[in-house]
């Protein structure tokens, strides 16, 4: 008999990057992906019409481990429903587009970090990207000014 023990956060705590990334499991398709840069990505992993597919659940620790078994537990009892939580989040992106609602929040930290959020991802710049950045477009709006079209 084979003995399975569940995540804990301690556990978590402890995941450390390799030369490879590596899972963590925590039961019922629920894993942990440890990637080498040490970012620890949340994992749904499913069978829907005889394959095998995998759903990203979240960041951690931005998702908790409680968040992300709960998302597990969504998303499993959407596959028993006969929903691909996939195909349906996909679906969602594209409605949004079709409709035109594709909306995006930036909020700056005090260390300088930008963060881009919109339905569809959530991208975070360090304060040398954010620069960059800002230099990029404040170029790019003078050089429209130069050279309108």
């Amino acid at each position: 008999m084979v003995t399975f023990m569940s995540l804990t956060e301690a556990l978590i705590q402890k995941a450390k990057p390799r030369e490879k990334p590596y899972k963590l499991s925590d039961g019922k398709g629920l894993c942990l992906l440890v990637n080498p840069t040490g970012s620890l990505w949340w994992r749904f992993r499913y069978r829907f019409d005889g394959k095998e597919k995998m759903l990203a659940l979240g960041v951690y620790p931005k998702v908790s481990l409680k968040e992300a078994r709960k998302k597990r537990d969504e998303a499993r009892d959407k596959v028993k429903s006969g929903v691909d939580p996939s195909e349906e989040r996909r679906e969602v992106k594209r409605n949004a587009i079709k409709q035109n609602k594709i909306t995006f929040r930036l909020t700056l930290s005090y260390s300088g970090d930008l963060t881009i959020m919109t339905p569809i991802r959530t991208i975070t710049l360090n304060p040398a990207q954010t620069e960059a950045l800002r230099a990029f477009l404040i170029a790019a709006s003078t050089e429209k000014m130069e050279n309108p079209c």
